[in-house]
């Protein structure tokens, strides 16, 4: 299995720091498909 970090800089607003939307957008993605779970591990995401 290898491991898949997602990385993408983003400011902090407000003392919150929110995920940047194309990251979410892979991860999400990526949640929903069998095939590529059993390949890849979605590990911390990186922001």
């Amino acid at each position: 299995m290898k491991n898949v970090y997602l990385v993408q800089p983003s400011a902090m607003l407000n003392n919150s720091v929110y995920l940047p939307y194309s990251v979410g957008c892979i991860a999400a993605y990526s949640f929903t498909k069998a095939d590529i779970k059993e390949i890849y591990r979605l590990c911390d995401f990186i922001f």
